[in-house]
């Protein structure tokens, strides 16, 4: 680096200290772009793109519009995850509701809420059956879960008259 037509400040030197301005430069530059990268992910962290946040937030919407699925997008893994089913109910006295997918093989189900009357597995599929008291109205079921393992899954929630939802959930270590 030509010293003749750079600011004092900028000029390699030999003493008191050796230095290599060209280096120095260098490594102002990494520590600006380092800093920029933590604050993007510290950003991405606080919008929810590791966990629960406006990143992670979603909903899948059944093609006859009878069952709506919150959950999130990014889950971490052994920490509780939370589905929202909301069912229209028309004409059945029952609902009955299948949870099918990677939800029974790689998660843990902490909690339904109301817990239904009856809940079988069979051929890895979870079905969940209880009483509807009022018709033409929507019915909403909460569902803890824990992911066992990190992965990339695909789960699949089904209602007896076939309408059902696919959606996928990533879930960090």
């Amino acid at each position: 680096m030509d010293n003749d037509h750079l600011p004092d400040d900028y000029r390699s030197r030999h003493y008191p200290v050796k230095e290599n301005m060209r280096f120095q430069l260098f490594a102002w530059k990494m520590q600006k772009i380092g800093f920029l990268l933590l604050f993007i992910f510290i950003a991405a962290a606080c919008l929810g793109l590791f966990s629960q946040g406006v990143l992670s937030n979603a909903s899948a919407q059944s093609a006859g519009g009878n069952m709506i699925v919150e959950y999130d997008r990014f889950a971490r893994n052994t920490t509780d995850t939370h589905l929202i089913i909301r069912i229209k109910i028309n004409k059945e006295n029952l609902l009955t509701t299948a949870l099918r997918g990677d939800i029974l093989d790689n998660y843990d189900i902490e909690f339904i809420q109301p817990t239904p009357d009856v809940s079988i597995i069979s051929d890895r599929v979870l079905t969940l059956t209880q009483p509807i008291t009022r018709k033409d109205s929507w019915h909403s079921i909460y569902i803890t879960l824990k992911p066992k393992q990190m992965g990339y899954f695909t789960n699949t929630i089904a209602l007896s008259d076939n309408e059902k939802i696919t959606f996928n959930q990533l879930v960090y270590p």
